[in-house]
């Protein structure tokens, strides 16, 4: 009889021991099982408080503090010093009110000044001012001279100290832009370094009557203005640099001109050697004779003129204001003219017929128009003061 063979699957095939021995060789594989561990909370770690406004600013300022350049209050490149141009209408148009509420007038120190107008108006005797105003404070006066027409006479009537006047002159066919503009640089480097506590003013008279040093080999042509322009710009670049925290002003005095415009129109007054000076200038002073503005002392004789200013620049103060003062033939600027127009408006001079009068300390004073206020003044000088400082405080 035939036996019936079931079919035997792989499984079936293998030898137990073979399983075995793969069984165990699988194990020897297999790295052990370590019991999973608890998660663990990191803990946080503290973070610095952060800087206050003030330490970033401190911060901010040791960062860029170095031999080239330091971060400083605005207060600290405030003008320190300040000189009167002698004219107290001019001196209360350029007016500085201080972070903390103080009153300053004139010519700031430490800055560019650029005054400019026609010919024989008075800009070199505005500039004859700042000098003797300057000396009387213990300072320097610098005056570098391409224009050789001053009267040594008239500016020490004024009140100038002609051996203590540091004047530079230039020889022939030397007086050139450059030329002058080097010995302003040099100037104020030297006051700069050796007396930086003086204040000091260095003057040029005058940058309109200055040619280049092409113009004295060449003589003038039709790029002279625009050669001179670059010229007056590398110089104002040399110039800023020296300005900031020092006790050094320049005063540069310049003429007006009209040039011809394509087609044979007139330009606009401009004034020489371009934008230089005007953009790099802190006050613009801006002189012109008033009409009919003569001025006459006894027997309707000329003694002196009106000169108006506009301030066309003032970056300390208000700007486009405008006034007027008397300059007199021999002496300059006077303010009896000033005290006699803004007294009178403000009646506090009293005036009948040509003749004024004032009360001080009870006693009516009385003299004949701006000329007798002049001559009051001069015989007594207290009086004179008195009515000064009355004018401060009806202009302020």
């Amino acid at each position: 009889m035939a036996v019936k063979r079931t079919p035997v699957t792989p499984a079936t095939k293998r030898s137990p021991k073979k399983a075995k021995r793969k069984t165990a060789r699988s194990k020897a594989r297999s790295p052990a099982r370590t019991p999973a561990k608890k998660p663990t909370k990191a803990k946080k770690k503290k973070q610095p408080p952060k800087p206050t406004k003030r330490q970033l600013l401190q911060d901010f300022r040791q960062n860029i503090k170095s031999d080239v350049a330091e971060v400083m209050d605005l207060e600290f490149r405030q003008p320190k010093l300040w000189v009167s141009t002698g004219s107290l209408e001019l001196d209360m148009a350029l007016l500085h009110i201080d972070l903390d509420g103080k009153r300053h007038n004139g010519i700031p120190l430490g800055r560019v000044c650029e005054v400019y107008g026609p010919g024989h108006i008075g800009k070199s005797t505005l500039l004859d001012h700042l000098f003797a105003n300057v000396q009387r404070m213990g300072g320097i006066a610098v005056l570098a001279e391409t224009d050789t027409g001053r009267d040594s006479t008239y500016t020490s009537a004024i009140g100038v100290n002609l051996d203590e006047l540091q004047r530079i002159e230039f020889k022939a066919n030397m007086g050139s832009i450059e030329n002058a503009g080097d010995k302003l640089v040099e100037s104020m480097k030297f006051w700069n370094e050796k007396a930086p506590e003086l204040p000091v003013i260095v003057g040029l008279d005058a940058l309109g009557v200055t040619p280049t040093q092409e113009e004295i080999k060449k003589g003038l042509t039709e790029k002279s203005t625009a050669s001179a322009a670059k010229i007056v710009r590398v110089l104002c670049r040399k110039v800023a640099p020296l300005l900031p925290g020092s006790n050094v002003t320049l005063i540069v005095l310049n003429h007006e001109y009209k040039s011809i415009t394509f087609g044979g129109g007139v330009s606009a007054n401009k004034t020489y050697g371009g934008q230089g000076f005007e953009l790099l200038s802190t006050a613009r002073i801006k002189l012109y004779p008033v009409k009919d503005g003569w001025l006459k002392g006894p027997g309707g004789v000329v003694v002196g003129r009106i000169t108006g200013f506009d301030l066309q620049k003032w970056k300390l103060g208000k700007a486009y204001t405008h006034g007027r003062y008397g300059v007199l033939s021999s002496y300059g600027i006077d303010n009896a003219v000033t005290l006699w127009d803004t007294l009178t408006r403000a009646k506090i001079i009293e005036v009948k017929g040509s003749w004024g009068g004032i009360n001080v300390d009870g006693e009516v004073v009385k003299f004949q128009g701006w000329w007798g206020l002049r001559q009051k003044g001069i015989e007594h000088p207290d009086l004179f003061s008195k009515l000064v400082e009355i004018y401060w405080g009806q202009a302020a």
